[in-house]
Formats: structure tokens, sequence, C-alpha cells
């Protein structure tokens, strides 16, 4: 009869230790429990000219006495080795090689480390910088700032409320109080109605030709205080309008404004005719809003 030859079947890497038995198509495996192996035949009369009838060998079983025979060894499974962080190359003082004599390579600083070889960079957390603090008279955030301050008078003379009727004087030391708290040596005031003249207050050495009026009220050694923000905010009130001023007026504005230079005037009958002889001033501009009510940040951080 024919034999068919066994069948290799290489052991699994991933169950280990695996491994099959030989066994034929239609032969069942030798090590099914229950079945015993296979005998000579009861024939034994043998012919000389005949083929010896071959005996299947006895497959040797095991028992607790015996060590388990080690398995035939199996393909080793394929991994891939991590990326090692290659070194920094340390350049030293020493003569170069030609590319004459020697193969040609790559210079150092082409090889980059593999990604994720050198650890992200940690910024460090930045210092908190607290928002600026307007003075108590200057804060227009307040409901009534306790302030009362004329911008159409043309003396200077900024006051507190102290009662519902009493007012009082600054005084130098209130005057010299710093505007904002943190203190700054940089401010910008924007005044709505005359959006035409900001009035900036900066280091003196950091003035320029600028187009818009500038008042330093500070020295290079010293912050913004609340006598510099008011006294700026009255000099750039009182300042003459000039005749192009005038021209880009429409004609409703030309009334309101005429009209608020006449109540100004009438005021004070005592320098009525010396007032009336300055001419139009850009406190005139705001019409019925001459009192000072009080600043507002803007919506730039800056």
């Amino acid at each position: 009869p024919y034999l068919y030859p066994p069948i290799y079947y290489p052991s699994n890497p991933y169950l280990d230790p695996y491994y099959y038995q030989q066994h034929a198509p239609f032969v069942p495996p030798v090590n099914l429990q229950g079945l015993q192996p296979l005998t000579p035949p009861t024939r034994t009369v043998h012919f000389e000219d005949e083929d010896p009838t071959p005996v299947r060998p006895r497959v040797v079983s095991w028992h607790a006495g015996m060590t388990l025979p080690s398995p035939p060894p199996g393909p080793v499974p394929f991994y891939y080795p991590s990326p090692q962080p290659q070194p920094i190359p340390l350049y030293t003082h020493g003569r170069r090689h030609s590319f004459g004599n020697s193969p040609v390579m790559s210079p150092p600083w082409m090889a980059s480390p593999p990604w994720g070889g050198w650890p992200g960079y940690v910024y460090p957390p930045q210092p908190y910088v607290p928002q600026p603090i307007l003075h108590p008279l200057l804060n227009g955030e307040s409901q009534s700032p306790p302030i009362f301050f004329d911008m159409s008078i043309a003396k200077f003379c900024p006051m507190k409320l102290t009662g519902r009727t009493t007012k009082a004087l600054l005084t130098n030391e209130e005057l010299a109080q710093p505007a904002t708290w943190p203190a700054t040596t940089h401010m910008r005031i924007v005044c709505d109605a005359v959006k035409q003249w900001p009035i900036e207050l900066k280091d003196r050495r950091e003035e320029g030709n600028a187009m818009f009026l500038q008042v330093p009220g500070t020295d290079s050694s010293r912050p913004i205080t609340l006598g510099d923000v008011l006294h700026a905010i009255h000099v750039a009130m009182q300042t003459q309008i000039t005749h192009m001023d005038w021209a880009r007026l429409s004609k409703s504005d030309e009334i309101d404004v005429a009209r608020a230079y006449t109540r100004r005037c009438r005021a004070f009958p005592s320098v009525e005719e010396f007032e009336t002889r300055q001419g139009v001033r850009r406190v005139d501009y705001l019409k019925k809003h001459y009192m000072f009510k009080g600043l507002k940040r803007s919506g730039d951080d800056n």
C-alpha cells in the first residue's frame, strides 16, 4: 500500500510550546485515546520472493517518570527594534578629511533625531499682570464719581464732593497720587464727542512728531498722576479751534456749538468780554456735556 509522507507543520510562535504530530491524510493521529498500535498480520507463512510485511513501530508513550522532550526549534518571531536617539556630534578642532580618498558621507548636521527622541519644550508660566485700576476720582464705571470738574471754566480748579451740597478743592497731595494702580507711564484718552483730538500722556523721552495734541504731564522719573490727567484734559478742552475745524462742521453742529459758546461766555459776566474775544474752544463741541464724569477702559487691552 502507498504510504503518505508525513507533513511538517511549523510551530506557532504565538502559542508556545505548540507543535503538531505527524499524520497522513487518511490515517488518524497515532496518539488517539482508546486505539491499539498496529500489529503484524495473523499470517505466519511467508514466501521467499515476496516483500516482508512492513511493521509500523510503536510510538513511545510518555509516563510520569520520563522527561518531556524538547520541542523542535521554531522560527523566531520578527520584532522591530525601537529607534534609539542619535548622539549629538561633538565638533573638535582638527583637520577636515577630503572627499577624494573617502566615500561621500552626509554631514553630521543633517542627521536629526527620530520623532519623539527629544522631550518637548515646556514653556515657563507667564507672570500674572493685573489689570490697571483707575483712581476713584477718575473711575467712570461708578454711577457718580466723587469729583466736581467743570471743563468750561478757564481756571483749573478740580474739586471733590464731600457731601450732597459741599465741595472742596483737591490738595497737592491728592493731585500727586498715581492715576492708576499699578502705576503707568503711558495713557491715551479719547472722547467720543471729539475723537479727532485725542489726548496723549506719556514719557517725555517717547515724544515724537504727532499730528494730535500731546500733553506731557509727567517726568521720566515718575508715573502719571491724578493731577496730570485732569490738567491734560483741561488744557485740551480750552484749546481754540481753527478755521478748518469750523469748516468741517455741519449746519446743525454749527448752531449747537454756537449756542454752547454763547452760554459759556454769559456764565461769568465779569469775564464775558474776555471769553468772547477768545472765540470758540474745543469744550464748546461738547455742548451740554462739559462736566467731567470720569474715564472708562476701552476694549483694547493696550
